[in-house]
């Protein structure tokens, strides 16, 4: 998983790195938005059903 993660990065930063710079700004609010967005939210592990006791 961290090879994919790391993977990722690097073509992200490639492809990134020919934004016009008042798009990448808007790209990067965008993502901060996002995340302050889900900040709250439960995790997906948190989200399963629970175990239902016999």
């Amino acid at each position: 998983m961290e090879g994919c993660t790391q993977l990722i990065g690097e073509v992200s930063r490639a492809r990134l790195q020919y934004l016009p710079p008042q798009k990448l700004a808007a790209l990067l609010d965008a993502m901060r938005t996002l995340e302050d967005l889900t900040a709250d939210q439960p995790s997906p592990d948190q989200l399963k059903p629970e175990q239902e006791t016999p």
